[in-house]
């Protein structure tokens, strides 16, 4: 819930930023997350992920 309220996130796009934040935190570098939705990566970029967007060149 905590990443919904503070993200304002879709439930599916919470899941996946928890993954994320979970694996980040259970390796020794950064995995690299793509998505095309500008709410899961404006939220990933907050939480200091790496991100990129396949509709970006």
């Amino acid at each position: 819930m905590d990443l919904i309220k503070a993200h304002r996130l879709k439930a599916a796009d919470s899941v996946y930023l928890a993954t994320a934040v979970s694996i980040q935190r259970h390796v020794k570098e950064c995995p690299l997350l793509i998505s095309s939705g500008q709410e899961l990566l404006a939220a990933e970029s907050k939480d200091g992920l790496l991100v990129s967007d396949p509709e970006v060149k």
